[in-house]
Formats: structure tokens, C-alpha cells, sequence
């Protein structure tokens, strides 16, 4: 229930002249994905920001801590933050392909 929201992260409302055309039955499995592709992407962005609220707490706790923190997670080319983004992209790419099949 942590992961419900609202905005960006739901489906897309299909454009009533373009629904005549296909039925909401056949609309719905796709929406179904799209909420599913939505929540993964709400998720792999709500985790990132707890991960480094965590390391941020870290970093106070351990000061010297901070270039290693830096150099491997937050640094782009780290390859932490590489599967990271690359997942996002992953997953948002999927969900631009449903909407297009929508």
C-alpha cells in the first residue's frame, strides 16, 4: 500500500474518440500493465531516495566516509547507479511501449 500514488505513475485516460474504436475490454489487460510498469518505476525511485537518505545518515555518522560513498554509489559511472539507471530505463521503456499498444 506504500507504493499507491497518483499523478505521473497511472494510466494514461484514453482518448474517448480512439476508445470507440477498440473495446475497454481489450484496453484493459494493457491498462492493467501500465499500472504494474507504473508502480515498479514509482518503486525503483521511492528506493533510491530511501538509499540515500540512509547513506546520508552514514555519511553524518562516518565522515570520512563521504569520497567512498560518492566514488561508488552516487558517482554516474558507478556501477551501482549504471544497474540502477538502467533499470529505470528499462522499465520505462516497457511502459512507453503498452502506452503506444494502448
Amino acid at each position: 500500500k506504500e507504493l499507491k500514488h497518483g499523478g505521473v505513475f497511472q494510466p494514461l485516460a484514453v482518448n474517448h474518440q480512439l476508445l470507440s474504436r477498440a473495446s475497454e475490454s481489450a484496453d484493459f489487460p494493457l491498462r492493467q500493465m501500465e499500472r504494474l510498469l507504473g508502480n515498479i518505476s514509482f518503486g525503483i525511485l521511492e528506493q533510491r531516495n530511501a538509499f540515500q537518505q540512509a547513506m546520508r545518515v552514514v555519511q553524518a555518522k562516518v565522515p570520512n566516509i563521504g569520497p567512498l560513498l560518492a566514488e561508488q554509489l552516487f558517482n554516474k559511472t558507478a556501477p551501482f547507479r549504471t544497474a540502477s539507471d538502467n533499470l529505470l530505463q528499462y522499465v520505462c521503456g516497457k511502459r512507453a511501449e503498452v502506452i503506444a499498444e494502448r
